[in-house]
């Protein structure tokens, strides 16, 4: 017999009880020397309780914790596991009591598995020598133990197989794979009908830290554990992990080698109490080809933050507690977790910043108090010490027994029982959720429940459950009786394929139901079975489930996830009458998938270009990279099948790149020096269409839409249609207009003079003046001074007295006030603040003449543009002083009005503009964009103080913060751009550079805050600054993109076809490439979305339309019958189809001139996009 020291501790130290049994054979020979290992409760390193070998008659027996049992589950279970060379492996699970001494256990060893693993480098060459080791079993998710992994592991042979005989291919979900040269690399496994398994390693690198402190001795012989990770839901390959542990030296250095290229997560123990804590940076990642990088990794003094767990009433401490701090703001990530002590403190080492303390798990003895939750704070920096409230927890109540019994009062093992409480008091409120099941007699004990609450329960098991909640009072001291019975239910079944009726098997289906609820289709919820059973397909790629579905819900539907195929999901079904529900097939497309791609740099002249790194970023899962040998070749794994971008960077040269397309030619990427012409000189395009044909086409997308419109059909976009045709063809609107058919008129006649303007101002002006109201001639007035192209000085000018003049006819209301605002402030934009001053003086004279006890936010809105010569007076508007029956101005919207006000004194006192910005807060939304704005206007007047300013911007807490100061800085280069062109084109530099850095941290950021769009953004100011040097940062832009994502959410696919927007303004061919994979599948994402993406849409449809508004057309004409219908009401609100947003958003866009369209596709309502220069 053997058992590990640690076994033998633990067994010394509590009583123990002999397990016993017998291990044979497949014909019930015994099996001698069998290794018989018992397992504690699942874990990610369940602990070995027991290890023995069976004697020469089969025979083993092993002490255990007399106390030892299972958690009452299948996935909670003891595990004993039995393992002999040339045999599956038992596993035989305890989920209840283990065995008595006198209950001999019979192992039975099965056939060998012989689950066969085919093992491949990043070049798809086999590999042996490789130890291939089971990690995890399908059943149950059932994690090998290290012990038994090691006991099966096999070494592949020359062809890169290995056979597995302890698990069949049925049972192996995980493995991980040993290699010298790639490291240890995790994989999960797909078995295809009689076929190997084919593991392809990632490329491998190496990565090197140091830990950096002011005294040495603190950055010694720290334990390291390194995990990198790649692929995975949502991405496009399956998940691959690398793991390396090492120590840190005596100067605090560590090297990671070899591990698997990816994204890196490290977990960094100290090798006791130290005065200092590690401040990870926010995002890491390992990359081929940057072995040579060290990366410091901060060690800081902490900040002690602590607090006080008290009992409600008695003062009495609550050890025991689980306290979590959270860092939330943009410089770094993760958490800490403590427990409080006998006295009840907690006490975290946190590091400065805005953190969150909360999310607090108590004993069963005690339940939060009512009004105790999270907070939010800045820790400041060392030494101070931070004393947080006391938190307060009252006794729970005594423990609630019960019984499940069925129909006929008999008691129910195994079922499950689930309990909610709640508890208010002062301003909030807690309650607690309780989960358990039933012992082998149908008895149950509810702990921690809230003192006098009231306690609903329900039971179920299979197709029984609880008709209705049983309700309670928690206190209650006798036990009670949950009833369950028979439940109306069905099965669910259909089948999976692959391309050409192939079918699929093995794949994880996942069952999906809705409950239409008052007129609603209802939200989409995961179907659960008993003992979390997994659904996957046949052989014959057909599935089943257990009849346990209940008959309440209304549609169901299913999902399915597969490696190297896109997500697909089946049309939702309505609930038949019979207890079967077979769906349609569901065929699954291929995803892209990755390659290895070869080519040579070259120079101008055809030379080679030795030392180049070569990398892919934003087609493929990851980032990949390489460095081209002494005859600029190289080899570059991960690249995106089909069309892709691949790029090349070497100091002395231009950055560039080059498209690749599916065929496996190898690529030349040809590079300039910086002292030499680009390769390309690039500027911008026409539109793809004559401007006649763009207005013919979006008259044929409006066509289908305007009887809808005038019926209501069309919900919200119903208003939209006749001023989007407004734009394309203003005759017949007009004529509306003049027959007063509109019942507001305003907007659209803006639109129809907008129209003309662009081919015949002076006709755009008659029509303005042909309308009586001169409010409405004011507004139409302002909206062709802000025309895209701006039209000549002298005649932007004209448009605003002819504003001003028509703004002091207008009646002396709100809108007076807000055209008198809307004037002065362009004004002001234009530096002419001595033209602005006597409209907003008399702008003051009709606010102060309207209703006093009346609120208009047409008043602070102009206190915003006062402020530029009379900030006082501006603040009393803030406040509302003088205004009676008025709510007072809150912190935050103060906050934002003196911010806005800011933004209009930066040109004329840097100093108090600085001042008046106020720090971030929860109300503040919009505070980014006043600080880019205000940075971009005081650096004409003080540069130094626009870059403290812009410094700020990262105090917001947003992810994408700290890409902003580096985008400010090319705003500020654009203001600069006429004054101090030399200036400018400095910053515009230091732009690119700060996001580059940004974007090779592996902060690539998502949606139209990425870095990738961010950049693309400032390409206008590239083009008027620094030509030449276009083309180069378009490639830089395409190589900052984010690793791409099997099924992007409403942000990603935001950010992508905005990218594709703004680089197709000057290379379509690029702009392709990036778009075309999102393209492809804009349909089948939009429709299976559950309405996922419902307040994008008009983004991503007008930034598709800009990019291309062909696509629109051939998307239209290819939608699926799903999309060209209106989804179900929802309460009394009536959508539009997809297809007619698509109509809708491309007539808008097609509406406007080509350079104005990029502006009008990132607006939403009257609101700009924060990131748009031309704004």
């Amino acid at each position: 017999m053997f058992m590990t020291p640690l076994v033998w501790i633990v067994l010394a130290q509590v009583p123990t009880t002999p397990l016993t049994g017998t291990v044979v054979g497949p014909g019930g020979e015994p099996v001698a020397g069998a290794d018989l290992i018992l397992v504690g409760l699942p874990s990610y390193n369940p602990p070995i309780v027991a290890h023995v070998k069976s004697a020469e008659d089969g025979r083993f027996t092993l002490d255990r914790p007399t106390a030892l049992a299972g958690d009452h589950h299948p996935q909670r279970a003891l595990i004993l596991w039995g393992v002999k060379p040339g045999f599956r492996v038992s596993v035989t699970r305890f989920p209840e009591a283990l065995p008595k001494a006198d209950e001999p256990v019979r192992i039975v060893l099965q056939p060998p598995g012989k689950a066969e693993v085919r093992v491949e480098g990043p070049d798809g060459q086999p590999l042996s020598g490789v130890r291939v080791l089971p990690e995890r079993l399908r059943s149950h998710f059932t994690v090998v133990p290290d012990v038994v992994a090691e006991l099966t592991s096999v070494t592949t042979g020359p062809d890169g197989l290995a056979v597995i005989d302890a698990v069949s291919p049925d049972e192996l979900a995980y493995v991980d794979v040993h290699s010298r040269e790639l490291g240890i690399q995790g994989r999960p496994i797909v078995f295809k009908l009689g076929k190997p398994a084919v593991i392809t390693l990632r490329p491998a690198s190496s990565w090197k830290g140091r830990l950096s402190a002011v005294d040495l001795k603190n950055a010694r012989g720290w334990r390291v554990q390194a995990w990198t990770r790649v692929g995975g839901a949502p991405n496009t390959e399956p998940e691959t992990t690398g793991y390396v542990r090492t120590t840190t030296d005596d100067e605090g250095r560590f090297v990671l080698a070899p591990i698997a290229v990816g994204s890196l997560q490290l977990d960094l123990k100290p090798p006791g109490d130290l005065p200092v804590v590690v401040d990870l940076p926010r995002s890491l990642i390992v990359r081929e080809g940057r072995e040579d990088l060290v990366v410091d990794i901060p060690l800081k003094k902490p900040v002690t933050v602590t607090g006080l767990f008290l009992e409600r009433g008695t003062g009495k401490p609550v050890p025991g507690v689980s306290v979590t701090l959270i860092y939330i703001g943009a410089n770094r990530n993760g958490s800490l977790n403590v427990k409080t002590d006998e006295k009840g403190r907690y006490t975290f080492q946190s590091l400065p910043g805005q953190v969150r303390v909360g999310h607090f798990t108590l004993p069963s003895t005690h339940v939060l108090a009512p009004s105790q939750g999270w907070e939010d704070f800045t820790v400041p920096e060392p030494p101070k010490v931070i004393e947080l409230a006391t938190r307060e927890a009252l006794p729970a109540a005594p423990p609630l027994r019960g019984q499940v019994v069925n129909e006929a009062g008999q008691a129910v093992p195994g079922a499950l029982v689930q309990a909610s409480w709640m508890l208010t008091g002062g301003r909030g409120s807690s309650g607690g959720g309780i989960q358990v099941k039933t012992d082998d007699k149908g008895d149950f004990v509810l702990e921690g429940l809230g003192p006098d609450s009231t306690v609903t329960i329900t039971a179920k098991l299979r197709n029984r459950q609880s008709k209705s909640p049983l309700t309670v009072q928690a206190g209650e001291t006798n036990p009670v009786t949950v009833a369950i019975a028979p439940t109306p239910v069905l099965a669910v079944a259909g089948r999976v394929l692959g391309p050409g009726g192939t079918p699929l098997a093995d794949l994880l289906v996942k069952v999906q139901f809705r409950v239409a609820r008052d007129n609603s289709p209802g939200h989409t919820e995961q179907a659960r079975f008993e003992d979390n059973l997994e659904i996957r397909t046949g052989p014959d790629g057909t599935f089943r489930t257990p009849k346990e579905l209940e008959r309440k819900a209304s549609e169901f539907r299913v999902e399915v996830t597969a490696p190297g195929f896109f997500p697909a999901r089946t049309a939702w079904v309505p609930l038949p009458e019979t207890d079967l529900l077979t769906l349609p097939d569901l065929t699954l497309k291929r995803s892209r998938g990755v390659r290895v791609v070869t080519g040579r740099i070259i120079d101008r002249d055809g030379k080679p270009v030795p030392g180049a790194v070569v990398s892919q970023a934003g087609d493929g899962p990851i980032w990949t990279s390489t460095k081209a040998d002494a005859d600029g070749r190289f080899r570059l794994a991960g690249v995106s099948n089909g069309a892709a971008l691949i790029f090349a960077e070497v100091p002395e040269f231009r950055f560039g790149g080059a498209i690749v397309g599916g065929e496996a030619d190898p690529v030349e990427i040809r590079l300039a020096r910086v002292t030499e012409p680009p390769i390309a000189n690039l500027k911008t395009l026409p539109s793809p269409l004559p401007r006649a044909e763009e207005r013919a086409l979006a008259r044929e997308l409006l066509g289908p839409l305007l009887p809808l419109a005038r019926s209501g059909s069309l919900g919200t976009l119903s208003a939209s249609v006749v001023p989007a045709l407004a734009r394309v063809d203003p005759g017949p609107v007009l004529e509306m207009i003049e027959n007063r058919v509109l019942a507001e008129p305003t907007n659209v006649l803006i639109q129809v003079a907008l129209s003309q303007f662009e081919d015949d101002p002076a006709l755009a002006i008659a029509t303005v003046e042909a309308d009586l109201d001169p409010g409405t001639r004011a507004l139409c007035w302002l909206a062709l001074e802000d025309f895209r192209p701006a039209p000549d000085r002298a005649l932007r000018e004209n448009l605003l007295e002819r504003a001003l003049v028509d703004a002091r006819l207008a009646a002396p209301t709100a809108q007076k006030v807000s055209l008198l605002g809307q004037v002065a402030d362009r004004w002001l934009e234009r530096g002419e603040i001595e033209r602005a001053r006597p409209i907003l003086l008399e702008g003051q004279k009709v606010v102060a003449a309207l209703p006093k006890e009346t609120w208009f936010s047409e008043s602070e809105e102009f206190a915003c543009v006062l402020a530029a010569i009379d900030l006082p007076a501006a603040t009393a508007l803030f406040e509302r002083r003088g205004r009676t029956n008025v709510s007072p101005t809150d912190a935050a919207t103060l906050s934002r009005y003196n911010s806005q006000a800011a933004s209009r004194l930066a040109s004329i006192d840097p100093a108090e503009a600085e001042r008046l910005i106020a720090p971030p807060s929860p109300g503040f939304y919009n505070r980014p964009w006043i600080v880019l704005k205000a940075a971009r206007t005081m650096a004409k007047l003080d540069l130094p103080r626009a870059r403290r300013v812009l410094e700020t911007i990262g105090d917001t807490g947003m992810a994408a913060s700290s890409a902003l100061v580096p985008f400010g800085l090319g705003r500020i280069a654009d203001g600069l751009a006429r004054s101090n062109p030399v200036e400018a084109r400095r910053l515009l530099d230091e732009a690119y550079d700060g996001l580059r850095k940004i974007a090779v941290k592996g902060n690539q950021g998502l949606g139209q805050g990425s870095v990738a769009n961010l950049m693309a953004e400032l390409l206008p100011v590239v083009e008027r600054l620094d030509p030449e040097r276009l083309a180069e940062r378009i490639w830089l832009v395409a190589a900052s993109r984010a690793p791409s994502v099997l099924e992007p959410d409403a942000r990603g696919l935001e950010g992508t076809f905005a990218l594709a927007m703004l680089v197709a303004r000057y290379d379509r061919a690029i702009a392709d490439v990036i778009a075309t994979p999102e393209l492809e599948r804009l349909s089948d994402l939009l429709i299976n979305s559950n309405a996922r993406y419902n307040a994008a849409n008009a983004t991503i449809f007008k930034s598709l339309a800009v990019y291309d508004p062909r696509a629109i057309v051939s998307m239209i004409r290819t939608l699926p019958d799903a999309a060209r219908k209106p989804p179900l009401k929802a309460d009394t609100w009536t959508a539009a189809s997809l297809e007619a947003q698509l109509r809708l958003a491309a007539a808008l866009i097609l509406g406007f001139p080509n350079e104005a369209r990029p502006r009008e596709a990132g607006r939403t309502g009257d609101t700009p996009l924060l990131y748009r220069c031309d704004d």
